[in-house]
């Protein structure tokens, strides 16, 4: 039986600018996700996953469930403002979330796209013949 082709997800972004962002870099916040991520900084996935609750934990946990990353690469990259495509495995800082949520909303919207368009455009949709991209809701976008 013939192996299975590579999968990788895309996923939009948590609001980087928003409450439950800001509970993450208080320095006065008493929970161990805080703690690390001020000291040393976190996984983006779990940084989003915290921030928006449900909704970014469910597609993080789709994506980690089905996705077939290729060799050496990634199962799941987050669209994010300001960076592109993301490992959601990557660490970042509180200084690089807070430059992450000071990209306007506007530019947020047309990294998506660009970002999304050029999974679809390039290496990430076609370097492998066989590799699926999926986005929203798993849909493939080779």
């Amino acid at each position: 039986m013939a192996a299975l082709p590579p999968r990788v997800f895309l996923l939009s972004p948590a609001r980087a600018g928003g409450e439950r962002m800001g509970l993450l870099l208080n320095p006065r916040a008493g929970f161990a996700l805080a703690w690390e991520f001020q000291q040393k900084g976190a996984a983006l996935g779990e940084v989003f996953q915290f921030a928006s609750g449900l909704y970014f934990r469910g597609k993080l946990a789709y994506a980690r469930a089905f996705a077939r990353p290729p060799r050496g690469g990634a199962g799941a990259l987050a669209i994010v403002p300001g960076r592109g495509l993301m490992d959601v495995e990557e660490r970042i800082t509180a200084d690089e979330l807070r430059a992450i949520a000071e990209v306007p909303a506007r530019a947020r919207c047309a990294g998506a796209l660009t970002a999304a368009g050029q999974a679809r455009r390039s290496g990430a949709a076609r370097k492998h013949r066989h590799r699926q991209v999926c986005g929203r809701a798993g849909r493939d976008l080779r």
